[in-house]
C-alpha cells in the first residue's frame, strides 16, 4: 500500500497493535493500536542494528505527507551514521534557560493555578530571563545559583516598566524577591532533572544570605 490520508483513514479493526508500510518508502509505515490510534513510523538499520522511530501521531501536525518527508531526513541522518535519537537527545540537552523556562510553563498548565502561573510568571520575566537566559542549562553551576540570588537581592533587575498606556510595573529586588524567585528557579530545574534535561539540581538546599559567599 501506499501511505495515504485516504489510505491512513481506511485503517482499523485491529486486534493489537499492527503496523502497515509504505511500498514506496522502505521502512515508513503507520502503526494502528486496538483503540483506533495511529502513529507514523521508520524502521531501518543503523550499523547493523534494527532500529524503530516514532515520528509523531496521526493528525496535526503530521499528516502522511510531513510524515513522510520527516522519515526521509531521519533516512538522511541514518545513511550518514548518525542516531537520530542520540541527536535529538544531545539538542534537548543543550538548551538555555530560556528554553528550559518555555518547556516548564507549559507542563505546568495542568496543574497550577492561573493566578499561580501569573505571579511567577512576573518573577521568570523580571528576574530569571534578564539574569539568566541566555545561560546554558547543561552548564549552570552552584555558584551561579549564588551570583543569581545576590544580584536580585541587591536590585540589580530593579526597573519601571510601563506596561499599558497608563501602567506601570514597578520591579523591585531586595532578599524576598530573592528568595521568592530562588525557589522557583530550583522548581525549574527539578522539572529539567524529571525530563532528564541534565542529571542534578544545584538550587537544591539552601543559598547563603547575600555577601556571604563569594560570586
Amino acid at each position: 500500500m501506499r501511505i495515504t490520508k485516504k489510505t491512513v483513514d481506511g485503517l482499523a479493526g485491529v486486534e493489537k497493535d499492527t503496523f502497515f508500510w509504505d511500498d514506496d518508502l522502505a521502512g515508513f509505515g503507520v502503526k494502528v493500536t486496538p483503540t483506533g490510534r495511529k502513529v507514523f513510523v521508520l524502521q531501518t538499520r543503523l550499523h547493523g542494528r534494527a532500529k524503530r522511530y516514532t515520528i509523531g501521531a496521526y493528525g496535526q501536525p503530521w499528516s502522511p505527507d510531513s510524515a513522510r518527508i520527516e522519515a526521509k531526513m531521519l533516512l538522511g541522518q541514518v545513511s550518514a551514521g548518525t542516531d537520530p535519537h542520540e541527536e535529538k537527545k544531545s539538542r534537548r540537552q543543550d538548551i538555555t534557560i530560556s528554553e528550559l523556562v518555555d518547556l516548564y510553563w507549559e507542563a505546568a498548565k495542568a496543574h497550577k493555578k492561573q493566578t499561580t502561573i501569573s505571579n511567577e510568571k512576573g518573577l521568570q520575566k523580571r528576574h530569571i530571563i534578564p539574569l539568566l537566559g541566555k545561560a546554558r542549562l547543561k552548564e549552570l553551576q552552584r555558584h551561579h545559583i549564588q551570583k543569581f540570588v545576590n544580584d536580585v537581592a541587591a536590585g540589580k533587575t530593579v526597573a519601571d516598566v510601563r506596561t499599558k498606556p497608563r501602567g506601570r510595573a514597578r520591579v523591585t529586588g531586595g532578599q524576598g524577591s530573592a528568595n521568592r524567585t530562588f525557589g522557583l528557579l530550583s522548581s525549574m530545574l527539578s522539572f529539567a532533572v524529571e525530563r532528564g534535561l541534565r542529571a542534578d539540581n544545584p538550587a537544591l538546599g539552601e543559598v547563603a544570605p547575600p555577601g556571604l559567599l563569594p560570586c
